[in-house]
C-alpha cells in the first residue's frame, strides 16, 4: 500500500515539473530515476548478532591498545634554578616584545614569582654558628 501511494506520489511530482517550461524530458527522466532509487532498500550487509559486534568492538580493542603517555612517561623534576633561569629568560623576551598582545602590565606577575623563586633556595638554607666551620662534623 505504501509502495502505490510513493509511485502516486513520484507521479504527481513528475506532472508537476512537467508543467515548468525550463526543465527538458530528460530532467525528468533523472528525477523519475531518482526518486525510484530512494524508494529501494538496497542491503550492505547482513546486521551482526550481538556476540559478533562484541568479537568486532574486542578485536579493535586489541588491535589499537590506549597509550596513556602521562602514565607511561616520567617528567623530570625541574630544578629551582633551572626554573628560575627559564623564566628570567621568558622575562626577558617579554620586555623585548613590541606587539600589543603582549601587556606590559602583566609582567609584574612573571617579575612577582621570579622573586619568590629568587628567595626559596635562601629560605630553605639553615644558619650555622661560626664555630661549626671549626669543629669537624664526625667527631
Amino acid at each position: 500500500m505504501a509502495n502505490q501511494e510513493d509511485q502516486g506520489g513520484v507521479k504527481l511530482l513528475l506532472q508537476q515539473f512537467s508543467s515548468l517550461e525550463n526543465i527538458s524530458d530528460e530532467s525528468l527522466g533523472e528525477i523519475n530515476q531518482y526518486l525510484e532509487m530512494i524508494d529501494l532498500t538496497i542491503l550492505t550487509e547482513q546486521p551482526l548478532t550481538d556476540a559478533e559486534i562484541i568479537q568486532l568492538i574486542l578485536k579493535e580493542e586489541n588491535e589499537n591498545p590506549e597509550i596513556n603517555d602521562d602514565d607511561k612517561e616520567e617528567h623530570p623534576v625541574i630544578s629551582m634554578q633551572e626554573g628560575f633561569n627559564s623564566l628570567k629568560i621568558w622575562v626577558q623576551y617579554f620586555e623585548e616584545q613590541e606587539s600589543e598582545e603582549f601587556d606590559m602590565k602583566k609582567i609584574k606577575i612573571f617579575r612577582k614569582y621570579m622573586g619568590v623563586m629568587h628567595r626559596k633556595p635562601f629560605e630553605s638554607k639553615i644558619q650555622k654558628n661560626i664555630t661549626s666551620f671549626f669543629i669537624p662534623d664526625n667527631m
